[in-house]
């Protein structure tokens, strides 16, 4: 090992160059003691400072960002942070732990992201394909011949479509004959209002099956990313919504052209509450708040252990308690 005289110095310029910032980020690690000078000359016209190569080289090795952090990957997904932290903790998601900036932060690598996205086969999480630009029932049509189609199943990349006609093709195909989506699905973001309604429907036999024409007014109006589809089953079709409106126009109201599309929201669903009103259809959660209090010792040690997990307290306590209201 080099003694002090032996190892290698650096200028503010040249630390700069090796960490691949301005000078003025140098004085700034300075500043905030992430990087300590050796020495530091000081004239009437400028001061100078040197540092040790070794600790410029370990900073940058810490600067550097070990992977994407559970916020990013929530995005790449197309999932809430929660489930992103559900999923490290059930061993389906890979991550590693590193202090950066100041915390210690679960990362998870590009390679993990891309194995869990062709591996993971949850059925309320796989109606869209690899890429997120398809989605399971989306509805198209041709622009020059009018056929109209749906994808009727999704495995990775590719999917199954079928027409009106009576014809089956690839997403190759699909895509090489022009195809267009019937509409754009929306792009609302994460609905963070608690609870899902959920609904049970029949597969549907035709292509413009009412059903088929809900799921399109989910796609519209709330956007995938608080969908989720479960196809679990051959026979029916489990849908999950955040709590949501679905808007309905002046004519709908007035005509209540909503009926039949209500009488199939309310004879699928199993979970929630189904409200009309004068701005549209309200999808609501049964959930109910509970007030409990306890020592403050206790609550302090429940919370911990939620850290813990990773999870809420909410969320550590509910699963606490399901498994013990399966047994009743």
């Amino acid at each position: 090992m080099k003694n002090d005289e032996q190892r290698d110095l650096l200028d503010t310029h040249q630390a700069a160059e090796l960490l691949g910032v301005e000078a003025s980020t140098i004085h700034k690690y300075v500043r905030e003691e992430k990087l300590k000078p050796v020495h530091h000359f000081r004239s009437r016209v400028h001061h100078r400072n040197q540092f040790y190569k070794e600790d410029v080289l370990a900073l940058k090795t810490a600067s550097i960002k070990p992977g994407l952090t559970t916020g990013e990957v929530s995005k790449a997904l197309n999932i809430h942070p929660t489930t992103v932290a559900k999923y490290i903790r059930e061993g389906k998601l890979q991550a590693t732990k590193h202090y950066y900036n100041g915390r210690n932060l679960f990362f998870i690598s590009e390679e993990e992201i891309n194995r869990f996205k062709n591996e993971e086969t949850d059925p309320l999480k796989s109606f869209f394909t690899n890429d997120k630009r398809f989605l399971l029932y989306q509805s198209f049509i041709h622009p020059s011949t009018g056929e109209f189609g749906r994808i009727l199943s999704i495995d990775g990349k590719d999917f199954i479509f079928k027409t009106d006609r009576e014809r089956e093709l690839s997403r190759i195909e699909v895509e090489k004959e022009g195809f267009q989506p019937v509409y754009e699905g929306s792009t609302r973001p994460y609905i963070k209002k608690k609870g899902y309604v959920r609904f049970q429907f029949i597969q549907p036999s035709s292509l413009n099956d009412n059903v088929y024409r809900i799921i399109d007014r989910f796609y519209k109006e709330v956007g995938a990313a608080n969908i989720k589809i479960d196809q679990s089953s051959s026979t029916f079709i489990g849908i999950e919504v955040k709590p949501c409106t679905l808007p309905l126009t002046y004519e709908e109201n007035v005509h209540r052209l909503y009926q039949h599309e209500l009488d199939i929201l309310r004879k699928g669903l199993t979970a929630g509450d189904i409200v009309v009103e004068e701005s549209g259809i309200k999808i609501i959660p049964d959930l109910e708040p509970l007030t409990l209090f306890m020592p403050a010792e206790i609550k302090n040690n429940l919370r911990i252990e939620a850290a813990n997990q990773q999870m809420t307290m909410e969320e550590w306590v509910l699963k606490k308690i399901y498994p013990f209201l399966e047994e009743k």
